[in-house]
This record gives C-alpha cells, structure tokens and sequence, in this order.
C-alpha cells in the first residue's frame, strides 16, 4: 500500500549492510517471503521472559530452502546472526492465496484473505465508488492500494498518499469519503497496538519501480 519509506540515518546505515546480502523490502508487493523473527536464547528457554521487541523482515521471491543455502555459503553474514538468534519455524504455511498483499496481511494480522477480505493488490468491491467519482452512479469499483495512490509516483519519497486517488464511500450520513488502505481491512494489525511499530521499507532494483 503506498506511502513514504523514510528512515533515519542510522537506519540507512545499518540498512546498507543488509542490502550487501539480500534485496530487502517491507513490502505488500510480495511474491513469497519468508520472515525472520529475531528472539533471544533466553526468551525461548523461560516463556516468562519479556520481549519488547521483534523483528520482521520479509524479502521478496526468498524460499526457505534459499535462505538455507545463502546461509552455508554465507557463514559470516548478518542473516546468519540474526538466524544464531531466532527461530526457524520449518512447518509454516502460508495464506490461499499468498501472493502480493495477502502474504504480508497475514504476518502483520495474522489473518487468511478470507478474514482480511483481501485476496491480491488488485482487487474489487461492489459497495465502494470509483475515485473522483463524488460517488456518483452505481456502486463498485478496482480497488488499487500501491504506488499509484501516491502524490508523485516518480519520486522516492513521494510525499504519501494523496486522497484524490483512493476509493470512496458513501457513508449512513450521505457524506462521500475517501477509503484508505487500514479502513479497508476487516481486521486489526499490528500498526494498531498499544506500542507503536516503527515502519521502514528498503528496495533496492536495477529499474524505476519502487515498493512500498
């Protein structure tokens, strides 16, 4: 779903490192991903150590079998540090349909399309109105949530969503509003807890296309 990828400059920093290894995004344009979930020796070993933080990466188009191949070759790699540190789950299943945003839905909710009501980043919905429509005329309309919902989609930083290029509603009051990305989900996400997460999308590609 669109929006900036900003991040500090130590996480730029740090982000370089990373990017030696592996292209990596946080991104709804997911092919298969896999996610590491970083969690201390201890933490495993007592179920009432506190973690108060967790770390999910998600790379595009890497299988497990990739990841433990790039591991044996890789011996002194960061991906190796952060796996010393995690846990490898080995009978995970992904959502039915997995690909584009359905797969990330479901690390970030834990939900199948079935309960997101997402079933790829192109989809439709017969209750929304076409945008710039004012809602006007019948109801149903594509429901695009990528890059294109942007200000300025030739720009890295693009300056977030612009409005005018989402869906809209047509409320119980007559009021015709814009529908963003968390207002069509029919579940809750992390970004909705008490501690908020912090966000950072990296892509690196030999072309202009962008993943946010």
């Amino acid at each position: 779903m669109g929006g900036d990828a900003q991040c500090s400059d130590g996480e730029r920093e740090h982000g370089m490192k990373i990017h030696s290894m592996v292209r990596i995004g946080l991104a709804l344009a997911l092919g298969s991903s896999v996610s590491v979930t970083s969690v201390s020796a201890d933490a495993r070993e007592d179920p009432e150590h506190n973690i108060h933080h967790a770390l999910l990466i998600s790379v595009d188009g890497l299988h497990q079998v990739d990841t433990e191949n790039f591991i044996k070759s890789h011996p002194r790699s960061t991906l190796v540090d952060l796996a010393k540190g995690g846990v490898t789950f080995t009978n995970a299943k992904a959502p039915t349909p997995s690909d584009s945003f359905p797969g990330l839905l479901a690390l970030v909710s834990g939900g199948t399309p079935k309960s997101t009501g997402v079933y790829y980043d192109d989809s439709y919905d017969r209750t929304l109105f076409a945008p710039g429509s004012d809602c006007k005329g019948s109801p149903g309309s594509e429901i695009v949530y990528d890059e294109f919902v942007d200000h300025n989609v030739n720009e890295l930083f693009s300056g977030g969503i612009d409005a005018v290029n989402l869906p809209l509603e047509l409320t119980n009051t007559g009021q015709c509003k814009p529908v963003f990305p968390h207002q069509f989900l029919k579940v809750n996400t992390i970004f909705g807890a008490r501690s908020m997460p912090h966000w950072c999308s990296r892509v690196t590609t030999p072309t202009s296309r962008r993943t946010t």
